[in-house]
């Protein structure tokens, strides 16, 4: 899914609309509404440029282009950003806590999320080029104007968050998400689970060998009995011959007949079949202590290791524990946690001690106030990542997209569907983020509010004389104040 070009020469790769005496006017584009609604409505539920020209097309029989659908979504954008700015300054200071993350769409295409896990409110959504310090103090110090009661950021275990979070927020306190701070032990424990799983299989292999050595000893022997009887059998034959014919053992001077000489040829080769029977079988013996001894170490060392590995489970419980434990008992399990790292040799001791000297942050609502706000249960970025699951085929085809206004008014217009659109299922269902949040828009979607029915207000989407809300002249106070603050779309 890619925006308009006017060509293929690089230096149009970037442009989202062409600016020729073609271009639908502003004029034209707000005089088919309905048209508006159907495109802007398809382009965010993941279709195409070229998959919406072709249902327009085809299904309302419609001539479209590339180029109008952008302008389309440039004009939708321009009033979701308006709208946007409207709802955010309405719900920030209801809010107290929220989690921050990112999300990643292929390998340069980071996009920095928002939201309010209480409401599932989004306040951002927006690319960034980087993860840098500087990219990321610059969309939080911007997304942190306007929250008044924010006690507590959530965010993942990305280094940066621990300098960007205190900084843009200076009035809330960074929590690294328990989720996360969980899985960074995990991680170091799987280091360790795997060394003792390397050292069981090293175990299995040895143990085989010696079975499959046995075994094959056992079947050789069974086999040198066999040829050893036969000697024996072809022994006896030339001793009833020998009685037969009254040779005495040792006699020189006797007569060799061809059957005589026959049974001596039996007799030579089944001793000589015996004898190497034998010698492989006494050479496969050789090896047992040798594949006994490697067993042995292999046992030993497996001992070890998963002793390791059972001490590590013990140690990762603890801070597990540690993590979900009341603020009352926290100080004492994390000097009794502390006490043990301090004596134990195991190889995640070392880590674990400098995971609680390096991120004080993930303990940071181990006080009576913030563990009331925010439990261990919801201490986790689940809000943002649920959003980002489902914008993700959306998000995927974005990375095509490139650094356009289009694709920013998009955004604006995928932030506002989300606010104002109820989930199909679960508790929530038929009530909107946004209405969660305690506003109600006055629209009965995010199209109504995009695209006004005649005779509705900018501001609340109902008609002048029918406006029933008690905070209108709130809503008409910050659409002016957002109004003055909204950069014309380049």
């Amino acid at each position: 899914m890619k925006h308009p070009k006017v060509n293929n020469t690089p230096s149009n790769k970037r442009n989202s609309v062409p600016n020729d005496a073609n271009s639908p006017a502003l004029a034209d584009v707000l005089d088919a509404p309905a048209l508006c609604r159907v495109v802007v409505d398809l382009k965010v539920k993941d279709n195409s440029f070229n998959e919406i020209v072709d249902f327009c097309a085809r299904a309302l029989h419609v001539t479209i282009s590339k180029d109008e659908i952008a302008q389309f979504l440039l004009e939708a954008g321009k009033r979701a950003k308006h709208l946007n700015g409207i709802y955010d300054a309405l719900v920030k200071p209801k809010v107290r806590y929220i989690v921050v993350d990112e999300i990643f769409q292929g390998r340069h295409n980071c996009y920095l999320g928002s939201a309010d896990p209480a409401s599932n409110y989004l306040f951002l959504l927006r690319g960034i080029p980087n993860r840098s310090e500087e990219t990321l103090l610059e969309s939080l110090s911007e997304l942190a104007k306007g929250f008044t009661a924010l006690e507590l950021v959530i965010t993942d275990g990305l280094r940066q968050y621990g300098v960007v979070v205190p900084d843009a927020f200076e009035d809330a306190v960074h929590l690294l998400c328990q989720v996360h701070a969980f899985r960074i032990i995990l991680r170091e424990k799987e280091k360790v689970d795997r060394e003792a799983k390397k050292a069981y299989a090293t175990k299995k292999r040895a143990q085989e060998a010696l079975a499959k050595d046995r075994k094959k000893i056992y079947a050789k022997r069974r086999q040198l009995k066999a040829k050893q009887a036969k000697l024996a059998k072809a022994k006896q034959e030339r001793e009833d011959y020998n009685l037969e014919h009254g040779i005495k053992k040792g006699a020189k001077k006797a007569p060799w007949p061809p059957e005589r000489v026959d049974i001596k040829a039996r007799v030579n080769e089944c001793q000589a079949e015996a004898r190497s029977k034998a010698a492989t079988v006494a050479h496969a013996e050789e090896k047992v202590p040798k594949l006994q001894r490697t067993l042995e170490k292999a046992e030993k060392s497996f001992g070890k290791k998963k002793q390791a590995s059972l001490q590590a489970g013990r140690l990762v419980a603890r801070f597990k524990a540690l993590l979900k434990c009341r603020p009352a008992d926290f100080a004492s399990k994390k000097e009794r946690l502390e006490a043990i790292l301090a004596q134990s040799k195991n190889p995640i001791a070392k880590k674990l001690r400098k995971f609680l000297k390096d991120h004080p942050e993930a303990f940071a609502t181990k006080v009576p106030d913030l563990d009331a706000l925010c439990p261990p249960s919801a201490a986790t970025t689940n809000a943002i990542e649920g959003i980002f699951g489902l914008l993700r085929p959306l998000l995927k085809k974005a990375r095509h997209f490139g650094v356009t206004p289009v694709t920013g008014a998009l955004l604006e217009i995928v932030r506002l569907r989300h606010n104002l659109t109820p989930p199909y299922t679960g508790p929530n269902r038929g009530t909107s983020p946004l209405e969660r949040a305690g506003v109600h828009s006055g629209h009965a979607d995010y199209l109504d509010a995009l695209f006004l029915p005649k005779g509705a207000t900018p501001e609340t989407g109902r008609p002048a004389g029918e406006m029933a809300l008690e905070n209108v002249a709130e809503y008409a106070t910050l659409s002016q104040q957002i109004s003055a603050s909204i950069a014309p779309a380049r």
